[in-house]
């Protein structure tokens, strides 16, 4: 309850599609670019197959400077998403992942505080190693490949193909 979480549920049933389904956020973006983003195609596909088969919506969720990944992502999926990115302060971004069913992000703050509130987050890893940062949670799930090159910790990726990433299908996630 309170001022924050009022504030969501009015933005939620404003920007919903229909009410009573499934709400997924997930955060795309990260603040250190590729070497810690899924590609948006994958997260586009992924919005594609939460609406398939679990009839789910989906948020995404990031700061205002992350707006332009979500309106991307939005755009690789057929069934769009609700765009919160650049639309929230850290209370109502933690109200509005409080409401959602579930949270998909990469390596990222909003995946943190995700796993720290509890809610079922699915991380997506890549060139930074889970066991050292992964999230904390009762409820928290991490999808990660340990390729050969793999944590590397490197931004760009020095082989320029960024396989940590692009080697985990949608499926994986669902």
């Amino acid at each position: 309850r309170g001022p924050y979480r009022d504030r969501m549920r009015g933005w939620l049933a404003a920007n919903r599609k229909r009410l009573g389904r499934p709400v997924c956020a997930m955060a795309p973006a990260a603040a250190c670019g590729p070497a810690k983003e899924w590609p948006a195609d994958s997260y586009g596909a992924l919005i594609d197959l939460l609406a398939r088969r679990e009839d789910a919506e989906t948020a995404l969720v990031g700061a205002p400077s992350e707006r332009a990944k979500c309106e991307e992502v939005a755009a690789a999926s057929k069934a769009g998403a609700m765009i919160a990115a650049g639309h929230t302060n850290i209370g109502e971004l933690i109200a509005l992942l409080a409401l959602c069913d579930g949270v998909i992000g990469n390596d990222s703050g909003c995946m943190h505080l995700a796993g720290a509130l509890g809610i079922p987050t699915v991380a997506i890893f890549g060139s930074t190693n889970p066991n050292r940062t992964g999230p904390l949670g009762p409820s928290t799930r991490v999808i990660y490949r340990k390729l050969e090159c793999s944590p590397c910790l490197a931004r760009p990726c020095r082989f320029g193909h960024y396989n940590c990433l692009a080697q985990i299908e949608p499926a994986e996630l669902a």
